[in-house]
């Protein structure tokens, strides 16, 4: 049996609260190492506790070349509800973009009234060119009605047949197992 998936929303329990915030933050520092090691990236990471206000970081490179977080300006540090919405606003902007891309398709599948309009009004048929639409292209020998014996031999397809077995005294092989001399 797998693990059961949460819903990302905002634990109520003080301590189930805590517990997933030390695992996650702890498991976030491992990736964001893995990240900075993989990718070569100086990575510098704030997180503040909301319940005791205590600030933890994590830094890859040295930390006095960080600058400090106050000195980032307020468009720049995104929370997540910023990042909700900037989800939800890329999302509806896709949406809208699939909506026009199948109008205009339908649009360019409709086809004009005035054959003038389009010099490429093609109607596409099955029948060779130069034939009359009621002549039957089919074969010939699969048709009761047109055809002759000959011309059914000539097409007709067959398939040699083996050779009957032979038992070990010469004879026919019935199909039953072979006879075994006494």
């Amino acid at each position: 049996m797998g693990r059961v998936r949460r819903a990302i929303v905002s634990l109520q329990n003080k301590r189930s609260r805590l517990t997933t915030y030390r695992k996650r933050s702890a498991g976030a520092m491992k990736k964001l190492h893995e990240l900075s090691v993989l990718c070569n990236q100086d990575i510098f990471l704030y997180i503040r506790d909301q319940e005791t206000g205590k600030l933890q970081t994590f830094a890859s490179c040295d930390e006095k070349f960080v600058p400090d977080y106050d000195l980032i300006s307020q468009e720049d540090r995104k929370g997540p509800k910023d990042m909700q919405i900037y989800y939800t606003q890329a999302q509806n902007q896709k949406q809208n973009q699939k909506q026009k891309r199948n109008q205009q398709e339908t649009q360019s599948n409709q086809q004009p009234s005035d054959k003038s309009e389009n010099q490429w009004n093609i109607q596409w048929s099955n029948q060779p060119v130069n034939q009359p639409h009621n002549q039957n292209h089919g074969p010939k020998w699969l048709s009761s009605s047109a055809g002759s014996e000959e011309h059914k031999s000539a097409h007709s397809v067959t398939t040699p047949q083996a050779p009957p077995r032979l038992d070990c005294r010469g004879q026919r092989n019935q199909g039953s197992s072979p006879h075994v001399p006494e």
